[in-house]
């Protein structure tokens, strides 16, 4: 039973090994079976598929050996890139805030395997203690592509968020952000005029249009074509090219 346990961690991300029948069969989770496949296999694809099957049942890690020392493990010189991004999505799901160092470090290692899903670990853990907190730290890491659903997740209690806090969202790298939060402040009436005409010059359509709603609801007149012209004209760089920062 052992080695169709280990043989069903090896294909886990298959989603047709009988794996679970066994591990019922051999009581895996209560006898911490699957976090010590997750540290001691010799094969990636186990460590990865006993991280998947620790996330999918939401087992927390054993108090022995240290919490550090499987991180460690996961995140090391050699570990591959499809455990890392295994444990990220295991620590999203049961990470504590002590992990969180360890996932800013694999964060700023800007590896393109691992970045989205370490901004995801980060956000998701935050969230568990603060909304504010975690979009802190969505504005802190800016990232420039993130999970639709994070975004919606963090901003669906708005009215939670302080008028100063999403302020701060309207320079933000990627676009999903900025449309959201200047949505927000819209419908809470913060969206200055001034704020607004810089806006007009966002490279998302989505937040372009935003932008030009408030100005002719604040009796601003655009023609047919200068509408047009903003809803569809390309533009490279957002927001932060206006304040002084770097090209979104």
């Amino acid at each position: 039973m052992i080695g169709l346990v280990r043989a069903g961690l090896e294909h886990c991300r298959a989603e047709n090994a009988p794996l679970w029948h066994w591990v019922v069969a051999l009581d895996a989770a209560e006898r911490q079976l699957l976090s010590f496949y997750s540290f001691v296999q010799s094969s990636s694809e186990s460590q990865a598929g006993a991280l998947v099957a620790m996330k999918i049942l939401g087992q927390p890690l054993p108090s022995r050996p240290e919490r550090s020392l499987f991180l460690d493990r996961w995140f090391g010189e050699h570990s591959e890139n499809e455990v890392r991004v295994a444990a990220l999505g295991y620590l999203g799901e049961c990470g504590i805030e002590a992990d969180l160092p360890t996932l800013r470090k694999e964060f700023e290692r800007g590896n393109y395997h691992t970045t989205s899903a370490a901004v995801d670990a980060i956000i998701r853990i935050s969230l568990r203690d603060s909304r504010a907190k975690a979009v802190k730290a969505l504005y802190e890491l800016q990232p420039i592509s993130i999970n639709e659903t994070i975004v919606s997740i963090l901003f669906a209690d708005g009215e939670s968020l302080s008028t100063p806090l999403l302020k701060e969202g309207v320079t933000h790298r990627n676009s999903s952000v900025r449309r959201v939060v200047v949505q927000l402040l819209r419908s809470r009436g913060e969206l200055s005029p001034e704020l607004a005409e810089a806006l007009l010059a966002d490279s998302d359509a989505g937040v372009r249009f935003e932008a030009l709603q408030e100005l002719t609801d604040k009796g601003r007149v655009f023609s047919l074509d200068e509408a047009k012209r903003l809803r569809v004209k390309p533009v490279n760089r957002g927001l932060f090219t206006i304040a002084g920062g770097i090209g979104s």
